[in-house]
């Protein structure tokens, strides 16, 4: 008979010890045959795990090396509210058969086959993971707890019209769904309550929360929007994750956002806006040295022909890269904490004025994160991206229509006046908060 002694949770980030230990109760047990097999049951790999001396009728094993490779980060861009980032997560289970040494050689004992297990792309810190209970982020049968979205990205966090933003959710046992937005203005004040009923979720789904999203979905203008929440329910209404609130703002005119998408250590990704992109352009040449002097349409032997000297160097090949630097805002404590995840994370992508998804590298390899209490200035990040030159990184016409500069009249006022002459003063009018360019008398 085989005893499993010990085995992971029924949900476990792929790249955290994922262990089985097993037991026989057959003294003639020399190894245990293991088969790691899909729920379709295809084989992901096929195991010998050998006693050894000083646990002689068992063994074990940590998966974690195997699965982490079976499962990939995957960012879903599509027109559904709703999706299924399959890769993300990967179905398992073990099939155990016991070898025993008798006189006739090596023999099949028992075999048990386990439950299903799964694993995701997700990575938590050893602190972390030595409490881990797989309820905390997924979505059970469980009553009174709600499973976190796969983000760290601290509530009240900025996005604007341009934003892409999704949540990413593990689910072991909801079949219908209610997605619940809330928009709220000024004091807190609700503005509108909506929802997507009937939801069919995944084992892992991804949600897109983002405001143009909602504006679209929804039919809604989020002009007067100050910040907005996110949540899932079931259909008795019981709150079936933790709920995220976001900042919505529309930028000034002058501060183009560049959207910085990236995989967090949870298996989702996450969204940044920066500013101020400023490029840099590496250049490689490859050159080749000629002599300058060659025969003209007369025969002479020159360098120079039809006033055009002859160059020295020929150029045969470029080729060029580019380093973008942008800054965000300033920062919150838990911000300059949570964009740790930014630097450390294996897959960047930024979004460019067609929408695309560009995969950029960031070349940061120290960020100090910084807290309020230890700084005298406001706390802002600066990162370098490495990608092909001549790339735009803003989306402008995705942005709110209130995003666009306003229209600002040349115009020509009366100035200073002395002895019968006025100086005038000419130029354009800055507007104010509201878009509005306001001319005050008061000049004399």
């Amino acid at each position: 008979m085989i005893t499993i002694l010990k085995q992971p949770n029924k949900y476990t980030p792929a790249s955290n010890p994922v262990i089985f230990q097993m037991n026989s109760n057959d003294p003639a047990i020399q190894f245990f045959q293991v088969q790691v097999l899909a729920d379709d049951n295809s084989v992901i790999v096929s195991l010998r795990l050998f006693t050894t001396p000083d646990n002689r009728t068992g063994s074990y094993t940590d998966l974690s090396g195997i699965l982490s490779n079976v499962v990939d980060y995957q960012l879903l861009v599509t027109p559904n509210m709703v999706d299924n980032p399959s890769k993300l997560i990967q179905a398992y289970k073990l099939k155990i058969t016991e070898k025993l040494y008798t006189e006739h050689g090596i023999i099949d004992g028992v075999t048990i086959t386990t439950n299903l297990f799964y694993v995701w792309n997700a990575e938590l810190n050893p602190v972390l993971f030595n409490a881990y209970n797989f309820n905390n982020y997924v979505i059970t049968g469980t009553t009174g707890t709600t499973a976190q979205f796969l983000t760290s990205k601290p509530n009240y966090t900025k996005v604007n019209g341009a934003t892409s933003e999704y949540l990413y959710l593990l689910n072991d046992n909801l079949n219908d769904a209610v997605i619940s937005y809330k928009l709220y203005g000024n004091h807190t004040q609700l503005i509108g309550s909506y929802a997507i009923s009937g939801v069919t979720l995944s084992r892992i789904s991804r949600i897109d929360v983002s405001p143009k999203a909602i504006s679209d979905k929804f039919v809604v203008d989020l002009t007067p929007v100050k910040f907005y929440t996110v949540q899932v329910k079931d259909l008795n209404g019981l709150n079936k994750t933790n709920l995220k609130t976001y900042t919505y703002e529309i930028p000034k005119c002058n501060r183009l956002p560049v959207e910085v998408l990236f995989a967090n250590k949870l298996g989702g990704f996450d969204s940044f806006s920066f500013y101020a992109p400023r490029e840099s352009v590496d250049v490689q040449k490859t050159t080749i040295t000629r002599n300058p002097y060659v025969f003209d349409d007369a025969g002479n032997y020159t360098n120079v022909i039809n006033g055009v000297m002859n160059p020295t160097t020929d150029t045969i090949n470029s080729t060029s890269t580019s380093k973008y630097k942008v800054i965000s805002a300033p920062l919150t404590d838990l911000e300059t904490v949570w964009l740790k995840e930014l630097i450390q994370s294996p897959k960047v992508y930024v979004r460019l004025s067609n929408s695309l998804m560009y995969p950029v590298q960031i070349t940061n390899t120290n960020y100090p994160v910084l807290q309020k209490k230890f700084s005298t200035s406001l706390m802002r990040l600066e990162i370098e991206m490495s990608a092909p030159s001549g790339i735009e990184l803003t989306s402008v016409s995705d942005l709110n229509a209130n995003y666009n500069p306003p229209s600002i009249p040349y115009i020509t006022i009366e100035g200073y006046c002395y002895e019968d002459e006025c100086l005038p003063t000419f130029g354009y009018v800055e507007p104010d908060s509201d878009g509005e360019a306001i001319i005050e008398d008061g000049l004399s």
